[in-house]
């Protein structure tokens, strides 16, 4: 039977920082592009009542590159992915966890203001190949 992963995430939002795209040495020793950011999530509980999420974003690899080129602070972008939670201990004992969603794949909701759709998926068909 095939391995099925439910640990699923996909949200709608606004990139709040400038892109800063880092190299990082994985586990074998291969140097890999990652990217992270925060993505301002509109979560609205009732028409009386608004809220907007701060969810840390991170990308490695293609996905990081592919990003970088194409990502703005402020841009509509959607994102697909799995929450990640990572613990760390402290001096005192205590455990401190921080989560963020691991992005897999993305895409931009709106064009540049000078760019048409046409042009947006050609870029985007150049930076796949």
């Amino acid at each position: 039977m095939k391995n099925l992963n439910y640990n699923s995430v996909t949200l709608v939002g606004r990139i709040t920082r400038n892109i800063e795209l880092k190299k990082i040495e994985s586990k074998n020793l291969d140097v890999l592009s990652k990217m992270e950011n925060v993505l301002a999530v509109d979560a609205s509980f009732s028409k009386y009542e608004e809220h907007t999420n701060f969810i840390p974003i991170s990308l490695i690899g293609q996905t990081a590159e592919n990003a970088a080129t194409m990502f703005a602070k402020g841009k509509l972008i959607l994102v697909e992915g799995e929450l990640k939670i990572k613990s760390l201990k402290k001096d005192d004992g205590t455990y401190k966890e921080f989560t963020s969603v691991l992005v897999r794949r993305f895409s931009i909701l709106e064009p540049k203001s000078k760019e048409t759709s046409s042009d947006l998926q050609r870029n985007w068909e150049t930076i796949v190949r």
